[in-house]
């Protein structure tokens, strides 16, 4: 999905693109998504998608060059 960053009130809080955002149906939650194949992305991420929207549920899932998780981390607010 091509969409910056928003909180649970569809307000922008960051131009960083998750590649993959929603709210949680119940809880109206964000969640999001992220998958990366560099340590140093996955790094990025995990600063930036949180300070963005600290109240969103972030998801980090590393892959390697054949596509299989090497590592996942969640992070709850």
């Amino acid at each position: 999905m091509n969409q910056q960053q928003v909180d649970a009130k569809g307000n922008v809080v960051g131009r960083n693109r998750p590649d993959v955002q929603g709210t949680h149906p119940e809880t109206g939650q964000r969640v999001n998504i992220e998958i990366d194949t560099s340590e140093s992305g996955s790094l990025r991420h995990q600063r930036v998608v949180p300070a963005n929207d600290p109240d969103a549920v972030n998801t980090f899932i590393g892959i390697d060059g054949e596509g299989r998780p090497t590592s996942a981390t969640t992070r709850r607010p």
